[in-house]
């Protein structure tokens, strides 16, 4: 049986990029990350990003998956949740 383990973005400091979240997440071991939309006006602006925002993030997604394409690495984002 096959399965994923994700980390809550909530469970990590508030003070980090979604860079350093997704790098710490990878590190940790986990596969992927779930971002949170809630009431806190930084995660509720994530609704409004640009085309720009958003590509960035597939790109930050992208090298994810890469990275973990590499022996002994793991990826820190679900590729699924495109």
């Amino acid at each position: 049986m096959h399965y994923f383990l994700g980390l809550y973005e909530k469970g990590m400091p508030r003070l980090l990029t979604l860079r350093e979240k997704l790098t710490e997440t990878k590190s940790a071991g986990y596969d992927f990350i779930e971002h949170s939309i809630d009431e806190t006006e930084e995660k509720i602006s994530r609704l409004a990003w640009s085309n720009q925002e958003i590509r960035e993030l597939h790109c930050l997604q992208n090298l994810a998956f890469e990275l973990s394409r590499q022996p002994g690495t793991m990826y820190a984002i679900n590729p699924r949740a495109k």
